[in-house]
């Protein structure tokens, strides 16, 4: 949202039909799609012929082997989540990436939240000031208590959540 509002067009990945729904209805994507079901390397190109400017990846696996091939060159991969890989123990072997990184001349980083404390503040109050005018909408799960952490994050990994997963401690 905060994307679309600064001029980007946004296109979501999604795992249902719902949320699909969601990303175009109530968050206001140019465009969304369910991973499960559509062909993601015919979809993404056609979604963006001209390629990917920047690909915002909470995923990583085979969505990110498919959104790379869409990119255009000297675009941008922030990566701020692997959800698609189960274990790193062993780390596990895929898709060979560097060719695809050489010939477009991309830029790959990391986006680890922690790394701006800093600028939690500013933060917490832009995005007050977004949501007080009604340019920020979004939608929680929220659990009460630890106990509940092991089902909603099983319900999370499956997708069955409708937001943002919280534990009530």
């Amino acid at each position: 949202q905060i994307a679309r509002q600064r001029g980007a067009t946004v296109i979501g990945l999604t795992g249902s039909a719902d949320k699909v729904a969601r990303c175009t209805g109530r968050y206001g994507y140019a465009a969304a799609y369910n991973y499960k079901t559509a062909d993601l390397a015919g979809t993404l190109a056609g979604a963006a012929p001209d390629g990917f400017d920047i690909f915002f990846d909470n995923t990583g696996g085979p969505i990110l082997d498919a959104a790379i091939r869409a990119m255009k060159r000297y675009g941008r991969i922030v990566q701020c989540g692997t959800a698609a890989t189960a274990s790193w123990s062993p780390p596990p072997a895929g898709l060979r990436n560097e060719r695809e990184v050489l010939m477009r001349a991309l830029t790959w980083s990391g986006f680890v939240i922690f790394d701006h404390v800093a600028r939690f503040g500013e933060a917490i109050e832009a995005l007050t000031d977004l949501m007080l005018a009604g340019h920020l909408a979004h939608d929680e799960d929220i659990e009460a208590g630890i106990d509940r952490a092991p089902d909603a994050l099983v319900a999370m990994m499956a997708g069955t959540n409708s937001g943002k997963t919280l534990i009530y401690v």
